[in-house]
Order: structure tokens, then C-alpha cells, then sequence
């Protein structure tokens, strides 16, 4: 098990509404009413608060196949961008925003309700790393059909270098 550390917005009764491994400069959470601009550890309004909350994560399965690297944030955008999964514009813009195709992407995830889909794209906007395993790599894999396992790993593998 790995211990990853981040924040949480919290609810009523404490639940989480989202989890990041940073705070983001702006939380828009349409369903209260609010956006948090500057947000920091410590905030709070009415009953919601930003409070630091560590996560519990399975590590990845052993699948007696070579491990492949974590890819930091630049690494994945420069890799979209080169692969073609998103535009020039979209790579452009994606400092700030999930890029359209992304979003396409997320919002067309079997499966996945509304509260799902809105913390995918949280998780895209302030990951520090990408596994190969994730979700949203998975995602991607199908948003191409017939892209086998084996050229996601090459893909991976290509992203590493950039």
C-alpha cells in the first residue's frame, strides 16, 4: 500500500466532495454555489472546508512484466499533444483547463456519474504523475478502439523521453 498526501474539500458530516495531491488556485462547486478563489489548507465557508487528507492506494499489481515509469504532468500533456489526442490550442490552454478532447473523453466514461466525471477532471488538472494503470490511461486507449496493450506501453515508454 503507498500513502499519497493531498487535500480534500469537505462537505456536510465531512464527507469529501474532491481529493488533490495540490490545492488548484480556483474550485468552482456549482452544486453550493461556490467558487474559492486562492484556496488554501485551513478555508472554510458555511459547512465546507479545504483540510489536509492523506490517501490509502493499493500499489499496482504485480504482473511479472517490467514496471513502467511514472510520467510527470509536462511529460503527459507533451504526449498528448505529439499522439494527437489533443490539439495545438488545447495543449496550449491545458496549464488551466482539461483540454475538450480530454473532457470528451471523461464525459463519454461508462458508468461514471456526474460527481465521477467532475473529479477525473480535477484529478487531470492537478496531477503531479500519471500511472500507466490509471483510469483516465485507460480511457484514452479506448477513445482509439483496436490500440492494443502493447502500443499503449510503447506510447508510455515514448512519453517518458519527452
Amino acid at each position: 500500500m503507498m500513502i499519497e498526501h493531498g487535500y480534500a474539500l469537505v462537505g456536510p458530516a465531512g464527507v469529501e466532495i474532491a481529493w488533490w495531491p495540490t490545492i488548484p488556485d480556483r474550485i468552482d462547486l456549482p452544486s453550493a454555489g461556490l467558487v474559492i478563489l486562492s484556496a488554501a489548507e485551513g478555508w472554510s465557508y458555511a459547512d465546507h472546508a479545504i483540510v489536509a487528507r492523506d490517501r490509502t492506494v493499493a500499489d499496482p499489481p504485480d504482473t511479472g512484466t517490467a514496471t513502467l515509469p511514472l510520467l510527470s504532468r509536462r511529460q503527459v500533456l507533451f504526449g498528448l499533444f505529439e499522439d494527437g489526442f489533443i490539439t495545438l490550442a488545447e495543449f496550449e490552454a491545458s496549464a488551466t483547463a482539461v483540454p475538450a478532447s480530454i473532457a470528451a473523453i471523461i464525459a463519454a466514461a461508462p458508468g461514471f456519474d456526474d460527481a465521477s466525471k467532475a473529479r477525473e477532471k480535477v484529478r487531470f488538472l492537478t496531477m503531479e504523475y500519471a500511472r500507466r494503470d490509471h483510469p483516465l490511461t485507460l480511457m484514452l486507449q479506448a477513445s482509439r478502439p483496436g490500440t492494443t496493450d502493447a502500443e499503449v506501453d510503447a506510447m508510455w515508454l515514448r512519453w517518458a523521453a519527452l
